[in-house]
């Protein structure tokens, strides 16, 4: 990641943060185009929150799928270590033991 795209990313945030979301998307758009897919894919994160907070809940799915699609380094965020792995669910009719 360029230090030009940290900054860019950076100012992105603050300006969200502040809640200038129009300005904020108007980096982000630009930056989703960026050859570095962790800065695309960051990017792509930044603009589903910003449409999440600003209740377009289909905009910001769409926008954390692209994230998912560009790749880079947080699109596949590992499962907390401190969760239980996920239980297959019984078979309709099982009963539990005990």
């Amino acid at each position: 990641m360029t230090d030009e795209a940290r900054l860019r990313l950076a100012e992105s945030r603050r300006l969200l943060d502040a809640g200038d979301v129009d300005h904020a998307m108007a980096l982000l758009t630009e930056l989703t185009r960026h050859p570095d897919r962790d800065v695309a894919g960051e990017a792509w994160l930044l603009i589903g929150t910003a449409r999440y907070r600003t209740d377009d809940e289909a905009g910001a799915l769409a926008a954390w799928q692209q994230a998912a699609d560009v790749g880079g380094s947080n699109a596949t965020p590992e499962r907390p270590r401190w969760r239980a792995p996920r239980r297959r669910p019984r078979a309709a009719g099982a009963r539990r033991e005990g």
